[in-house]
């Protein structure tokens, strides 16, 4: 659902989140690099096994890189949820919303728009050939984000395809074609396929033809942002020589699920390792007590998949639909913030019931 109004951000306010998103961005390039090449490490953020090759020998260019930082207003400053690295969503709503209700709202300008930044990353990079979008079939929601991107392509002159599983691609020499036909040579994949679901298809779908060293079919993203995309990321930032100053300062202390037992559960949250849009974030101060025990047993039996982040609390808005609770989603495409994905939600967690609203930047003069 759409709201009523925009969501109003001071210049200043939006430059800080945009130089913290680039900047978060950088660090997590490094972490990534490190950790790939350690399997402890893998293991301890629960990076699906046989992932494990394809991430040490990944080659990947951070040019194409597309990652979403999900900022929250809070009484102490911005906190930063989560960040969505391997298939971040949102590009229409924050291209197409904006200039929409740019006919009703007079202050403010538009921030960048990163569907057209992105456009201008893919089409720098190749070289006009064809380009496969692949997502994960009986999601409507990532329907549309393909076909949104696929059309962002063809307007510049790049022939697309959309397919849902990787067996719809042939591969020949590190060379990609259409099965149903392979003169159809494709340049890139645009993977819109979460990474872990694809590595729990059977091997003869040939999608680890996807990840595979040496290919010459470009695909976006990487296999990599499997590692930042992990929500128990945090839990190994000390372990690695790379700095991530910026990211940890932005993220809630994060500890193992049998870590928190006996702790206050109101100050607690239970996120699944690889959640989506919400799907597996539990607050433990709006379960019973005896739901959070079953939860809290059932992460400590699998305790790669779990992690416990502590609450924060997100300031409230008042709005034509009662208080909402933004979420400040900056994307950072080739390191660099290009427009934001906001959500306007009723409850503390963000999910797929949130208000969709358009970002508008304050300038100093329009703030007096």
């Amino acid at each position: 659902m759409l709201s009523a109004e925009p969501l109003l951000i001071r210049a200043a306010e939006w430059n800080r989140l945009c130089s913290e998103a680039e900047a978060a961005a950088q660090e997590l390039f490094a972490v990534e690099s490190e950790i790939a090449a350690d399997k402890n490490l893998l293991e301890l953020i629960g990076t699906p096994r046989n992932l494990w090759d394809f991430l040490a020998a990944d080659q990947f260019s951070n040019r194409l890189r597309t990652l979403r930082f999900d900022f929250h207003p809070t009484e102490t400053g911005w906190t930063l949820s989560e960040v969505n690295s391997d298939v971040p969503g949102g590009f229409g709503e924050a291209s197409f919303l904006p200039s929409h209700y740019r006919n009703y709202v007079t202050e403010g300008s538009l921030p960048a728009d990163p569907l057209s930044v992105w456009g201008d990353a893919v089409q720098s990079e190749l070289s006009g050939g064809k380009v496969a979008l692949l997502y994960a079939p009986g999601f409507l929601e990532d329907e549309q984000v393909v076909r949104v991107l696929a059309r962002q392509l063809m307007n510049r002159g790049l022939e697309s395809y959309l397919i849902q599983s990787p067996s719809a691609l042939e591969w020949r020499h590190g060379y990609a074609s259409l099965r149903i036909d392979n003169r159809a040579k494709i340049e890139a994949v645009i993977r819109f396929y979460q990474v872990e679901w694809l590595s729990q298809l059977p091997k003869r779908a040939g999608w680890e033809n996807l990840l595979k060293p040496g290919r010459h079919t470009r695909v976006i993203n990487p296999t990599i942002s499997a590692i930042s995309e992990s929500k128990r990321l945090e839990l190994c930032l000390e372990r690695v020589t790379a700095k991530s100053t910026t990211f940890q300062n932005l993220s809630p202390e994060c500890r193992e699920p049998h870590e928190i037992e006996g702790l206050p559960r109101a100050d607690w949250v239970l996120k699944a390792t690889y959640s989506n849009t919400g799907d597996a974030v539990h607050l433990g101060g709006d379960m019973t007590f005896e739901n959070w025990s079953r939860l809290l047993r059932t992460a400590k039996r699998d305790p790669r998949g779990w992690v416990a982040q502590r609450r924060f609390e997100t300031l409230a808005l008042q709005s034509t639909a009662g208080l909402v609770k933004p979420c400040v989603g900056v994307f950072v495409i080739g390191g660099r913030a290009a427009g934001a994905y906001v959500r306007l939600s009723r409850t503390q967690v963000t999910n797929a019931y949130a208000l969709e609203a358009p970002l508008f930047i304050m300038m100093p003069e329009e703030n007096q």
